[in-house]
């Protein structure tokens, strides 16, 4: 099975080499045995807020959201088995990962690789209560 990441990174930030590696490791581990297509763009907490007010309600910027295209067949749509599946868009806040790298002390690469992981969790179908447990 193989990921196709392809990222619009509007903040020039040279990570998407790792992000690209790490995003097909986490679909090894977490997705179908199928391949699929996610795109991740890399923006601001202009762009990011004015998508959370719009599709979540939120007049604030975030770290990550994340946008789906198509789910698989036991979540009740079906993508033909020799058709790429096309999971969605992680829309990732360079500005919020910046101020949580401060807040937390964490390095910028594994603060973004860990907000797109956490975006492509979320297109595969997980979910999280508030402390961040995976189900």
């Amino acid at each position: 099975m193989n990921l196709e990441v392809e990222i619009i990174n509007k903040q020039k930030i040279a990570i998407d080499k790792l992000l690209k590696a790490s995003l097909s490791d986490t679909y090894q581990r977490f997705g179908p045995n199928r391949s699929a297509w996610v795109e991740v763009l890399i923006t601001d907490n202009e762009e990011i807020k004015i998508l959370n007010r719009d599709y979540r309600g939120k007049d604030q910027p975030t770290d990550v959201l994340s946008f789906p295209v198509s789910i698989d067949s036991q979540l009740g749509q079906v993508v033909p088995d020799n058709e790429v599946l096309a999971l969605g868009t992680i829309v990732i806040s360079f500005e919020q990962a910046e101020q949580q790298v401060g807040r937390f002390g964490k390095d910028l690469n594994n603060e973004l690789i860990g907000l797109a992981q956490h975006g492509l969790r979320h297109l595969l179908g997980h979910t999280h209560d508030n402390q961040g447990n995976w189900q």
